[in-house]
């Protein structure tokens, strides 16, 4: 797995496997369909490792996205989480939607 560093702009760290890299198709690079979910109402300390870790379990993350405050570098309390396959993406909504996360309640829903 390879870890690309943070993007100033968009305060964005991504997660992609080296396969999902080399896949192509006529020898040009095309991009896999991701099965993305957006999950809500976590704590501002949360880290992209934090979402990666809670989120591995169901199956191959492509890419996570955390939502961060430009001033404060903290979680504004959003992310989404990439799947690449559909049926990963269907048990990680179904078993993380209203689960706890600290002491707060998750919403997990897809994007």
């Amino acid at each position: 797995m390879t870890k690309f560093p943070e993007a100033s702009r968009n305060n964005v760290e991504y997660y992609i496997s080296t396969q999902s890299l080399l896949s192509h198709s006529s020898n040009s690079m095309t991009e896999d369909k991701l099965f993305p979910l957006r999950v809500d109402n976590l704590d501002e300390t949360t880290t992209r490792d934090d979402v990666f870790s809670m989120f591995r379990r169901f199956g191959h993350i492509s890419r996570v996205f955390v939502a961060l405050d430009a001033k404060t570098q903290k979680c504004r309390g959003t992310a989404f989480v990439s799947f690449r396959y559909k049926e990963d993406a269907d048990v990680a909504q179904q078993a993380m939607d209203r689960s706890k996360h600290g002491y707060l309640v998750l919403s997990v829903r897809h994007a």
